[in-house]
């Protein structure tokens, strides 16, 4: 899935970039909002991970302008330092659709991020992807072609798993 990651802090930006590409997604980062805010305009994203404080704007910001660009579809998980409550509440009706506070634990967010493009994505998140004839079974790691099974490499299975999952 592609994903836009937005945070003024370049090694937190890397960190999360490098764990969701272990988990086989493309990750765009910006370290202002200005910046997802162009891109957004011609790139398409699954999902939008936006930190509070910019050095351009507030998240809050970026992530209404993109919901009234995009729509309510695109998954929105925010992440802050702030935690109080009224914080979690501001984000949330702002249109985020989860929250994280800052250290970010990694394995809690790539289970966060997953559960969002799950609901907003059932079709393509479950454990068998089906893209007219094809079928990928993603725990056995297979494709089928019309039911009858293609043998693949691991790195041609990604490849083309990769490939169906972000056409164009």
């Amino acid at each position: 899935m592609r994903i836009a990651l937005l945070d003024d802090d370049p090694i937190l930006l890397e960190l999360i970039k490098s764990t969701l590409e272990r988990h086989h997604h493309v990750c765009h980062t910006y370290a202002d909002g200005a910046s997802l805010l162009k891109d957004i305009r011609h790139e398409t994203f699954d999902l939008l991970i936006v930190d509070w404080h910019l050095p351009d704007m507030e998240g809050s910001e970026v992530m209404q302008t993109v919901r009234q660009m995009s729509g309510l579809h695109l998954p929105v998980l925010f992440i802050t330092r702030r935690q109080d409550e009224r914080d979690v509440v501001e984000a949330l009706t702002r249109g985020a659709d989860d929250f994280m506070t800052k250290p970010l634990r990694m394995g809690e967010l790539v289970a966060r991020m997953t559960a969002l493009l799950r609901r907003a994505f059932p079709d393509v998140m479950g454990s068998r992807l089906v893209f007219g004839p094809y079928c990928f079974d993603a725990e056995r790691r297979e494709l089928s072609v019309h039911g009858q099974p293609v043998d693949l490499k691991n790195r041609e299975y990604e490849l083309a798993l990769f490939m169906f999952r972000n056409p164009g």
